[in-house]
């Protein structure tokens, strides 16, 4: 109510005198108002905006901060994506080379196997064909002596019991010699 009175008493005063009060116009409350207008501005400029545009620039910056740390984490990622690469390009070699030396290994035990076998097959065979030669040996052996025992036979038989040992050598030898001829 107190300003009611005073603007009335405002608009009195002003219809009383001069060029400002014709139009309306209260010097002391129009002052007024631009006092209580500029403490205004003062109040939300240090109670508003500046407070205001501290936290925008705070806010500004952790956006900027957030936008490089993406920039970072892409690249970092770029980095560990190749680093992968190469670690599967490594590790599919290594294992390329392995399974070629297991494979080379492979050939060389069957290769060795093979040719132990081989060996193996080849001392059989020559053990067989001494075996062989020594029953042979003693085959001919026995039908020698076996021959000698029949031409003395033979001969005891044919020139009655007087057959001599030297004469008995004799007929043994040439027999023998000529069953060797034909053997």
């Amino acid at each position: 109510m107190d300003l009611f009175i005073h603007t009335a008493l405002a608009a009195e005063e002003a219809a009383s005198g001069d060029v400002a009060g014709t139009l309306g116009l209260n010097l002391t409350l129009f002052l007024a108002q631009l006092l209580n207008f500029g403490l205004l501005i003062v109040a939300l400029w240090f109670l508003l905006f500046k407070p205001m545009t501290r936290y925008m620039a705070e806010r500004a910056g952790k956006i900027q901060s957030g936008l490089e740390n993406a920039k970072k984490a892409d690249r970092k990622l770029a980095e560990l994506e190749v680093e992968r690469r190469a670690l599967l390009a490594k590790a599919e070699s290594e294992a390329t080379a392995v399974l070629e030396k297991a494979d080379d290994e492979a050939k060389r035990m069957v290769v060795e196997a093979a040719t132990t076998a081989e060996r193996k097959a080849e001392a059989i065979r020559e053990r067989a064909a001494k075996e062989l030669a020594e029953a042979k040996e003693q085959l001919l052996l026995e039908v020698k002596n076996q021959a000698a025992d029949l031409v003395t036979l033979a001969a005891q038989k044919a020139l009655g019991q007087y057959v001599t040992a030297d004469i008995d050598k004799r007929v043994v030898s040439s027999a023998l010699k000529e069953a060797e001829k034909q053997l």
